[in-house]
């Protein structure tokens, strides 16, 4: 075959061992080969890569039960600067295989409001964090809102101690956050965002948030001294929401939380599973990593 003037195509399969993972990204990424350049040359693919590494234990709860069951602990808010009720508004459920969180201020919009103060936002929260690199990933769904604004729901990784006055800098929360998903550190800020819909009006979303379609497949994996946030969306690959960050801390509890500052608000996730993976992410010379 004379190659100036001819071509033809070539299929490959990549077939994990046991016990590896591959995943496949669209989108930004901070290192790495795409599979396509890597196995033969091909630059043109650009805006993907696979990533992938080693799973060493995994614990997965798929809600079968009928209530909440060791190592998960309701965490209620503490915060003594306000005058309150923590757990009222709160509802917890576990059946048909899902669990629910609940949480409705009933007007207050500060009750449930994690961010510069101290502990107020319910979090079902377990303490079995592994030494080393790891994994937490959940599928969920927005179940209800009020309107798309003043919420945020999901993933929560902390580095507190549940009863602290001053929550600034200590929860890393990612998950649904009104038009997008969205990871936020208490009080210091946005840490990365990722866009799911094109609803520009409200009633719109609402409609297909309350027909089931506001889903979402997130991740938090710890490699090293970095969090990496990620998540998978209906018919998409695996997206990052953001670059990953640098955090040295050993975090003290992970899980899931319910996040409500708008008076006028409420909000409702429904959780499919949670894993939480211990991880041995390969780091070798070509790149490959484990997002």
């Amino acid at each position: 075959m004379d190659p100036t003037g001819s071509s033809t195509t070539a299929t490959y399969k990549v077939t994990p061992p046991a016990g590896v993972k591959f995943m496949l990204f669209s989108g930004y990424c901070d290192v790495g080969l795409s599979l396509a350049e890597a196995i033969r040359g091909d630059t043109s693919v650009t805006n993907q890569l696979w990533l992938f590494g080693e799973t060493s234990e995994e614990k997965k709860d798929d809600f079968t039960g009928s209530a909440l069951a060791a190592p998960w602990v309701v965490e209620y808010g503490s915060d003594p600067s306000l005058s309150t009720d923590y757990k009222e508004g709160v509802t917890v459920t576990v059946a048909d295989g899902s669990l629910t969180l609940h949480a409705d201020p009933f007007g207050d919009a500060e009750k449930f409001d994690e961010w510069a103060n101290g502990r107020r936002a319910p979090m079902i929260l377990r303490t079995d964090v592994p030494e080393g690199d790891w994994r937490i990933e959940a599928k969920y769904t927005l179940k209800d809102v009020y309107t798309w604004a003043g919420y945020h729901t999901g993933l929560v990784v902390a580095y507190n101690q549940g009863n602290d006055t001053d929550v600034s800098g200590d929860e890393y929360l990612f998950g649904f956050y009104g038009g997008d998903l969205r990871v936020e550190l208490t009080n210091k800020g946005t840490r990365g965002i990722l866009s799911y819909h094109n609803y520009t009006d409200e009633f719109d979303w609402i409609d297909s948030m309350m027909a089931g379609n506001v889903q979402a497949t997130i991740a938090v994996t710890r490699r090293g001294n970095e969090l990496i946030f990620s998540a998978q969306l209906p018919n998409r690959t695996w997206q990052l929401a953001g670059a990953p960050v640098t955090e040295t801390r050993t975090p003290t509890r992970i899980g899931l939380f319910a996040k409500v500052w708008n008076a006028d608000n409420f909000a409702e996730a429904a959780y499919d599973y949670f894993t939480l993976s211990v991880i041995n992410p390969f780091t070798d010379v070509e790149g490959w990593m484990l997002f």
